[in-house]
């Protein structure tokens, strides 16, 4: 599972609620449908993806 699969869910003060993981094969544009519904029904203020991190060769991380 990719990391552009997952999303942070928020509340109006950007506490950190959950996070949500989809399956590689779901179609991408389905994602906002089904975030927003979450949020909805956790009365949340909206979603953000988690942001990628890689390592580099000297073993630092790597933010996009």
């Amino acid at each position: 599972m990719s990391e552009e699969n997952t999303y942070r869910i928020v509340d109006h003060t950007g506490i950190h609620l959950c996070e949500v993981r989809f399956h590689q094969h779901l179609d991408e544009g389905l994602h906002p449908i089904y975030l927003q519904d979450i949020c909805e029904s956790m009365s949340a203020y909206g979603y953000a993806p988690v942001p990628k991190f890689e390592m580099s060769e000297l073993g630092q991380l790597i933010s996009d």
